[in-house]
């Protein structure tokens, strides 16, 4: 089975990068990365709606998947980076 979780974090780390070096030696802007990924993980809501399965609409685009919306109705990982980036705004 594919980790979709490590193949995504790559991607959105790669971008990252990409952006930090395209600033090249005019940095302006500074850029930090909230890699909430391993933060996430430790919640098992702490997936993306029907995307929790790899491609789920791929062989089937009527496919019926589980959506769960928990995440947006209860406290769950998102209130935990909304934390992380006050606490990151209030003390640098």
């Amino acid at each position: 089975m594919i980790d979709v979780d490590s193949i995504m974090r790559g991607i959105e780390v790669d971008e990252f990068e990409k952006a930090i070096t395209s600033l090249g030696s005019e940095k302006r802007v500074n850029l930090k990365l909230l890699d909430t990924t391993f933060l996430s993980l430790l919640r098992p809501d702490g997936h993306p709606g029907p995307y929790r399965q790899f491609q789920p609409f791929a062989k089937d685009k009527n496919a019926k998947v589980q959506n769960d919306c928990l995440h947006w109705c209860l406290p769950g990982p998102i209130d935990s980076w909304n934390d992380i980036v006050m606490e990151m705004l209030v003390n640098g």
